[in-house]
């Protein structure tokens, strides 16, 4: 019984700790964004990028700026390259709780898009 126990206890804690997309898009573009934590500090991500026949992107121009309209709050914009599987983030200060406003912005050879996906962070 407390080996059961345990074996539960030990799957919640790691399906817990696996971060959870969330996923966006416009006319023009869908975004997943993956981060690592939805807590405050500097923050690491993915965010992979598909066009509207669901193709990778992975040769725009791409920065991120994370926006807190509630108070009027905005960190500089991050310029982000390609990597492996998608566009990724490192050190992204996320320093009050609440909602904030991931804004993407996306320069391709056959569009320029912007695109915000709000992230609660507690």
């Amino acid at each position: 019984m407390r080996r059961l126990f345990f074996l539960i206890l030990i799957g919640v804690c790691v399906s817990c700790a696996r971060p959870e997309p969330i996923r966006s898009q416009n006319d023009d573009v869908s975004v997943v964004v993956t981060i690592d934590e939805r807590s405050l500090g500097f923050r690491t991500g993915m965010i992979q990028i598909t066009d509207r026949r669901g193709v990778p992107i992975e040769d725009a121009t791409v920065t991120l700026t994370a926006v807190m309209k509630q108070h009027g709050m905005m960190n500089p914009p991050m310029s982000l390259t390609h990597r492996d599987s998608g566009y990724r983030f490192e050190k992204l200060e996320v320093n009050m709780v609440g909602e904030w406003q991931m804004r993407i912005r996306i320069i391709h050879a056959t569009f320029n898009t912007t695109v915000e996906v709000p992230i609660l962070f507690e």
